[in-house]
């Protein structure tokens, strides 16, 4: 074999094995380039002239639909693209073919080159930027041990220490127990309430509202309004309370989001004035359909008025839409934010990281939510997150619902401070002999129109606050077409679960 090292470069020489057997197992399995797309590993991610080449050539092999990578058809594609004199250099077919043979059957080893390959072009390029400080070995650093996530954190936080020592903000200390009568002064005066959902003062004070620190999970049926509830409690909320929020979404993209927002404000309890002026519901579906009538492009107008005066700064809320989620990139959007100012996220919808190797989905959900829980702590980056997550199935037809209904992923509950569960309350609960008793705030019973959509909320976890054990259901009057949630009392629900 022809390719050997041959440099005097430190990086190159201890990537060089790895970048060549990512080289070859993706020459052995060329499907892995519709998998492993040039965003994700391209010749620009390869140190060694000569894996860049080979990568390079087997991308555009698989590009013009070859399948398989034969000396013939190599050959072939080679005097095409009249890159002889580099491929006769780099010792022709001969020198990929012996590591071919060498990876077959190793496939499960794939993700360990790919991230090595991806570490070590990190390490270049902050190289580029820092010097050799980055492969320099210390008692508390040494790349050889960090991962490529490790790493990008590590050199962040010595840049954020650079922007904190020459900056207006400066790290404060304080001695643990000192000043504790002055603490509990304020925690009697203080009630501890965070960010108020917006028009839901029942869920507001079921966990004392929305507080940095802490992380809120809410999960839910496909299609059964998660977002709905979103642009509503808390994007209304962040609007009233001039709050920075950003959203972090892997299914409904920002249009859905504009379209929803829009739809609330015509329902909000704010627009009483523009609900009286019209004196009819708005019908979402007409945004989808288009061709407004001009009655219907004169309330929509309306909406975007109300939007432009009461949020002043177009940057007050950020939508960003993560097209392959994983939970390094949720947590540099979210590192990114926060030094930006942004104290909220949400992250909708909560899934296991699509780079997980060989894990199980549910064994990466609750990895993730590590990430997450750590992420949001005090002493880290000290966020208010409100994640949601999607139930399982095979619960539809569950009417208690607790953090079982998410399926094996359900162990993430040990790293959120709240859980929450919504469903639509089944027809059977609205009428007959199995119809739900609903008392309002005052304890009077309310009646339920069986012609109506209504929710139900269950608390299976809450640090900030009680649950279903000793706390009754919430109920709330929902108008998905208008996107209001009314909250009309209280119930209590059978532990099916159980029987």
């Amino acid at each position: 074999m022809q390719g050997t090292v041959d440099s005097q470069d430190i990086l190159l020489d201890e990537i060089y094995i790895a970048e060549s057997l990512l080289v070859a197992m993706l020459w052995n399995m060329p499907n892995l380039f519709s998998t492993y797309t040039a965003e994700k590993i391209s010749y620009n991610h390869v140190g060694n002239k000569i894996w860049k080449f080979y990568l390079g050539l087997g991308r555009e092999m698989f590009n013009r639909g070859i399948q398989v990578f034969d000396d013939i058809t190599v050959s072939r594609i080679v005097k095409e693209m009249n890159c002889e004199k580099q491929y006769k250099k780099f010792g022709e077919y001969e020198t990929i073919e012996e590591l071919m043979i060498a990876t077959k059957g190793t496939e499960d080893n794939f993700e360990s080159y790919f991230e090595e390959v991806k570490k070590y072009s990190l390490l270049r390029a902050l190289r580029d930027l820092l010097g050799d400080k980055v492969i320099k070995k210390t008692k508390k650093y040494d790349y050889h041990n960090l991962t490529r996530q490790e790493i990008d954190n590590y050199w962040t936080e010595k840049l954020i220490q650079i922007q904190l020592a020459n900056g207006d903000t400066k790290i404060k200390e304080y001695n643990l127990v000192e000043n504790l009568d002055k603490l509990i002064e304020k925690l009697d005066s203080d009630d501890n309430v965070g960010l108020p959902f917006y028009e839901l003062e029942n869920f507001t004070g079921i966990m004392n509202g929305w507080v940095k620190g802490v992380v809120y999970l809410m999960s839910a049926f496909s299609g059964m309004g998660k977002s709905s509830f979103i642009v509503y409690a808390i994007i209304m909320a962040c609007i009233k309370h001039k709050e920075k929020l950003v959203i972090i979404a892997n299914e409904m993209d920002i249009e859905a989001y504009q379209k929803l927002l829009i739809v609330s404000v015509l329902g909000s309890p704010l627009n009483k004035e523009m609900y009286e002026k019209y004196n009819s519901q708005f019908n979402r579906n007409v945004l989808d359909k288009g061709k407004f009538t001009d009655r219907d492009r004169e309330r929509i107008n309306e909406a975007v008025k109300w939007i432009n005066k009461n949020v002043t700064n177009n940057e007050l809320i950020k939508f960003i839409p993560i097209e392959h989620y994983t939970m390094e990139a949720v947590e540099q959007v979210l590192r990114f934010y926060k030094r930006k100012g942004y104290d909220f996220a949400v992250i909708d919808t909560c899934k296991p990281s699509e780079n997980r190797g060989n894990k199980e989905r549910w064994v990466q959900f609750v990895d993730d939510f590590e990430t997450i829980y750590k992420l949001a702590k005090k002493d880290s980056l000290d966020m208010g997150l409100f994640c949601t997550v999607q139930n399982a199935d095979s619960y539809i037809n569950v009417k208690f619902l607790d953090y079982s209904c998410i399926g094996d992923g359900k162990k993430i509950k040990n790293t959120v401070d709240v859980v929450t569960h919504i469903r639509t309350m089944h027809e059977d609960e609205k009428k007959g002999d199995k119809a739900l008793t609903v008392q309002d705030d005052n304890g009077k019973t309310v009646k339920l129109n069986p012609f109506k959509t209504y929710y139900l909320l269950f608390v299976s976890k809450n640090r900030r606050g009680m649950t279903n054990s000793s706390l009754p259901v919430l109920v709330m009057a929902v108008d998905l077409n208008t996107n209001t949630w009314v909250e009309i009392g209280w119930t209590k629900v059978a532990n099916d679960l159980q029987s």
